[in-house]
């Protein structure tokens, strides 16, 4: 049975209260769930993580049910897709910040900030930042000046030039979002993000 469900993947590993209430707020007909049968009728879905790569990875392998349904929606039925934070950092090969395979939804893999000593930029990477627009997309575009809050120690390198939505600056350029069809990532937390955060997941659930 279809419905306009934007359906947030409880794997109790992410700040579920503050991404639910954003989508609330925009109007979204949201659900959290760690059901796999809830996911089936989803119009789209909301991947979220906080912590290591591996303890997210491990609480969706621990879920098969939930991962075969998320893979069968998304990547053969093909409805919007977001991965939030470590969310985003499981759609590539793997980590250094662990040892699990990844989702390999994006070519690329996830690197640790590293700076020479002398830019004195602390790691995590943690508070407000531009981000930057490389592509026009449903949810973001190149015309408009966007700031989202981030928290993060890890980054996406060698990403497929086509797949890289947008970038920001933290001692050099790095990749903030990317996007392969259906398929969106991002490093920051629309949900933190007041007024950016809302226009991000107003655009989203009304694909």
């Amino acid at each position: 049975m279809s419905s306009n469900k934007t359906v947030v993947v409880n794997l109790g590993v992410a700040n579920y209260g503050s991404m639910m209430n954003m989508l609330n707020r925009v109007g979204a007909d949201a659900l959290l769930t760690d059901n796999a049968e809830q996911l089936k009728s989803a119009a789209r879905i909301i991947l979220p993580g906080v912590g290591s790569f591996d303890a997210v990875m491990s609480a969706l392998n621990n879920r098969p049910d939930l991962r075969e349904v998320i893979e069968q929606r998304v990547l053969s039925e093909h409805i919007p897709f977001m991965g939030v934070c470590v969310g985003m950092q499981l759609l590539f090969s793997g980590s250094e910040e662990g040892n699990l395979p990844g989702l390999n939804w994006i070519t690329g893999s996830i690197k640790k900030f590293s700076f020479p000593a002398e830019l004195r930029l602390p790691v995590p990477h943690m508070g407000w930042n531009v981000v930057h627009a490389l592509k026009r997309t449903a949810l973001l575009s190149m015309d408009e000046k966007y700031k989202f809050y981030f928290a993060h120690s890890y980054r996406a390198i060698d990403v497929d030039e086509a797949q890289i939505l947008a970038s920001s600056d933290y001692g050099d350029t790095f990749i903030s979002a990317v996007v392969k069809e259906n398929i969106f990532g991002f490093q920051f937390h629309p949900e933190k993000s007041h007024k950016f955060g809302m226009r991000l997941f107003q655009k989203f659930i009304e694909i």
